[in-house]
């Protein structure tokens, strides 16, 4: 396993890097709109673990009015810093609260409902993931829709923990001759359906390679398939209406690496 630095963050640590590193991640948001669009939706929309509100804005400058939950309090200053930039009429179209999206509890119905980019996955207990899906179904108004978005686990014959595996990518900083190196420790656990997952994140200055500083963003990720993904949306009260295999529109088919599943409240 990765050595570990000193600052050990949760998922959502990476929240004042977390919108250069994903500055140009925008089709998900795209084909949400498109739905929206194609279904004649016009109603409030909840997202599920909003974040730094990427897909939010997005949404609301589509016209859109969008409330965003996420337990972390750092990612959620970061969408609010991000809304205040926006036009007016945008911005007051954007709702940002702090809730567990196993647990929340609004006073509003919504229209549609999305839990995109694997968020879902983040829940590794089943029971947390069917209270989850509950408090979606509780929400949505008769016919409501949910989008849900979600990884294909690569299919394995193994079992037991798998060799950890390390990738590493580079993030620009607005700061002048400095970047942030981000390195990804993935460590499968087939027999628990987990991947543990600790994102390393080091600031360094470019001319000479000196490491400014090092943080850890550490999480656990559940391997759901497609056929667990729709049988729990089935279980919560939903009918699943199709399933998509990127975030182009293709329908799912064996060569897919997401699941982005499309359901109705029955």
């Amino acid at each position: 396993m990765a050595k570990r630095s000193d600052d050990m963050r949760s998922y959502g640590g990476q929240a004042a890097v977390y919108d250069r590193e994903y500055q140009c991640y925008y089709l998900d948001a795209r084909l949400y709109q498109d739905r929206l669009r194609f279904h004649r939706i016009r109603g409030p929309i909840l997202e599920l673990g909003v974040g730094t509100g990427r897909v939010a804005l997005l949404l609301a400058a589509a016209g859109y009015d969008v409330t965003g939950i996420d337990l972390s309090s750092s990612m959620l200053r970061q969408a609010r810093r991000s809304a205040r930039l926006l036009a007016p009429d945008i911005a007051a179209r954007l709702h940002f609260r702090k809730a567990d999206m196993t647990t929340f509890r609004l006073p509003t119905r919504f229209a549609a409902i999305l839990i995109p980019f694997s968020t879902f996955n983040l829940v590794t207990d089943p029971a947390a993931r069917a209270a989850c899906l509950a408090r979606c179904h509780e929400h949505l108004v008769e016919g409501g829709f949910l989008w849900m978005d979600a990884p294909i686990p690569p299919p394995s014959g193994l079992s037991g923990v798998l060799p950890e595996r390390r990738f590493v990518t580079t993030i620009p900083l607005s700061q002048y001759g400095r970047e942030m190196r981000k390195e990804t420790f993935d460590r499968p656990d087939v027999g628990r359906g987990i991947d543990d997952i600790t994102y390393r994140y080091s600031e360094v200055r470019i001319l000479d390679g000196v490491v400014l500083r090092t943080y850890d963003v550490v999480f656990s990720m559940v391997r759901l398939s497609p056929d667990q993904v729709q049988d729990e949306v089935a279980a919560a009260g939903f009918d699943v209406m199709e399933c998509f295999g990127d975030y182009m529109g293709t329908p799912f088919g064996p060569d897919a690496d997401r699941l982005v599943v499309e359901a109705v409240r029955r």
